[in-house]
């Protein structure tokens, strides 16, 4: 930088270093104090792990790290928790068809489960009522995901915000009538995801 008079008034390599240095400290000083506090809490726990993740040069996205609740949630922090939700359900289904896989590979390739009974003999899967293992893996995952959507929709609260556009009570009963559509499917055996 320079001014007028062409003299370069950009600051030196030390003077950045020194003021990187007094941000890192009092970052570090933030971080100690958030994790100091008598009660833990949300806001200090996200202040403290943001305050590491800064100091640790780990770059910062939105929705990286749990947010404090702040007052009623906008249709954008809506659509965050949406998103997060689905990969979080996509991520368990993916470690669901991976553990069926082992399972159902176990019960094809033996005869049962030695030591169930205690007395040397070995149990037959079928006295183990497995058999539901051995089903095609994403009608199980299926049934498990969407018993997962239909507790996700019935926690799900109508904004207040939104009441002057739309009835709460007809958004929250509409939203009920989907969880309950989503049990039933379960339970029909129909359910997908």
């Amino acid at each position: 930088m320079t001014q007028d008079n062409g003299m370069d008034t950009s600051p030196s390599w030390q003077e950045l270093q020194a003021e990187n240095a007094e941000l890192k400290d009092a970052l570090d000083h933030i971080r100690r104090t958030a994790d100091n506090s008598r009660t833990r809490t949300r806001r200090l726990a996200f202040i403290s792990e943001r305050a590491s993740r800064a100091l640790n040069g780990e770059k910062y996205e939105t929705g990286d790290i749990d947010l404090p609740k702040q007052g009623t949630p906008t249709p954008a922090q809506w659509e965050l928790r949406y998103r997060h939700l689905r990969k979080d359900r996509d991520a368990l289904a993916a470690r669901y068809a991976a553990l069926a896989d082992e399972v159902r590979a176990l019960i094809q390739d033996s005869d049962g489960l030695a030591g169930y009974h205690l007395n040397g003999e070995v149990a037959c899967w079928s006295e183990l009522e497995v058999g539901h293992l051995l089903g095609e893996p994403d009608e199980i995952g299926n049934a498990a995901l969407a018993r997962r959507d239909s507790e996700v929709i019935a926690s799900l609260h109508f904004p207040v915000m939104l009441r002057k556009m739309w009835s709460g009570g007809e958004v929250q009963r509409w939203l009920s009538e989907r969880a309950d559509e989503k049990r039933r499917q379960c339970e029909e055996g129909s359910c997908e995801p």
